[in-house]
């Protein structure tokens, strides 16, 4: 699990630094940075099969591919479906790349890409219809790193549709043009190459002391959309939303313990609420803030070993409490029944993998559970109990 963290985040930092191989000033791929060997900038690579979500990317040329998805699912109100997405990619740099040795033939770099996505469940029956296509235009930047790890970072610009009917023949339908980031980050395999250790440690900052942090998570999205749902009362309507998360983290004097404060805000607005608020303004929004007890485990073990310093990097185990208040004024269908308050308590505990690298960026990979004490949602009564898998990414600038 460590090795695959190393792996996805040193070509999400690749991309979110802009750090493309345009800045690498070498005559020859002969000629190699540790950070262009980490991101295979001279291995050849003509497929790729991701997960993240499953998917294969095959070149047809230098500077074009195919990449194309099919996932089968389950629903227990739809039953099986399917979602599928065909794209055809252009890496614009990538021929002039080659051809001044400076990179192979591969999967790495920046691209436009226009394709066309289905979303739904064929074999309902019933008189039920649950079916959405997207058709999307892309900008790009992909890297393949140290074989066995991938990220796909960019903009999407779409049209979507999406039809609804249920069994008891309510029928909700919207048409929409959207414009969002899209973060793909995951495992993926091709043509294997043996790749030195010594790339790792000029990357990952081994050796660097850290007292404390302020983090600012850029894998969080922004979305703006124009367009008509028969939940807005028929009408267009425009919505954007946005989802910044600060976090600060403090050593406990020199030990291996730490105090860390996340805070997170959600925020979405719309120019039509939904078919019973047709004015404009705040549609959700939503405010968490979480404080956790980390202990880096292994830290005082490789500080003897000469292999860390004494930083806010490693395995830990966390233990905390978190508290998020929200509100919607959007309808679960084309009914009248609102959202409404989303409120909880919460007890999150699990364990962790933070890494600071290329010297102002950093990772965090959370795996636990955060068990709600104290829950009100929608209806304003509380209830006690219940909890959810926390499985985290973040990656961003740490200062």
């Amino acid at each position: 699990m460590k090795q695959f963290i190393l792996l996805i985040i040193m070509a999400m930092s690749a991309v979110i630094s802009g750090q493309t191989v345009d800045n690498y000033k070498q005559d020859s791929v002969l000629y190699l940075t540790d950070e262009q060997e980490a991101f295979m900038i001279d291995k050849e690579t003509k497929y790729l099969i991701k997960t993240g979500p499953l998917a294969y990317e095959q070149k047809l040329s230098e500077s074009f591919s195919i990449n194309t998805s099919i996932i089968p699912f389950y629903s227990t109100d739809n039953g099986f479906g399917i979602r599928s997405d065909l794209e055809l990619r252009y890496y614009y740099k990538l021929s002039k790349l080659i051809k001044e040795g400076k990179q192979a033939n591969n999967l790495s770099s920046e691209y436009f890409s226009a394709g066309v996505g289905y979303d739904g469940s064929p074999f309902i029956g019933d008189g039920r219809k649950n079916v959405s296509f997207n058709y999307n235009i892309n900008w790009g930047s992909q890297r393949r790193f140290l074989n066995t790890g991938y990220v796909d970072m960019g903009i999407e610009l779409s049209y979507n549709t999406y039809e609804n009917i249920s069994s008891t023949g309510d029928q909700v339908t919207s048409s929409l043009v959207t414009l969002q980031n899209r973060s793909i980050v995951g495992v993926a395999f091709g043509k294997n190459y043996e790749i030195s250790d010594v790339v790792k440690c000029p990357i990952f900052k081994c050796h660097l002391d850290r007292k404390s942090a302020m983090k600012f998570n850029l894998n969080k999205t922004f979305s703006m959309s124009y367009g008509s749902s028969s939940l807005y009362g028929g009408g267009n309507q425009f919505s954007a939303s946005l989802n910044p998360e600060i976090s600060y983290e403090k050593k406990l004097g020199s030990s291996a313990f730490s105090i860390d404060q996340e805070l997170e805000i959600f925020v979405g607005a719309s120019t039509r609420i939904s078919n019973l608020n047709t004015s404009a303004g705040i549609s959700e929004y939503s405010l968490g803030y979480t404080v956790a007890l980390r202990h880096y485990y292994n830290l005082n073990k490789n500080i003897k070993k000469g292999e860390s310093g004494n930083n806010l990097s490693g395995n830990y185990w966390y233990l905390g409490s978190s508290f998020q208040f929200g509100d919607s004024k959007l309808t679960f269908n084309d009914g009248n029944d609102v959202i409404g308050k989303q409120n909880y308590l919460g007890i999150p505990f699990g364990l962790g993998f933070q890494k600071t690298m290329l010297d102002s960026y950093y990772f965090d990979f959370q795996f636990g559970v955060n068990i709600k004490i104290n829950e009100t949602i929608a209806t304003g009564s509380p209830s006690i109990g219940g909890s959810r898998a926390v499985l985290d990414f973040k990656v961003g600038k740490i200062f």
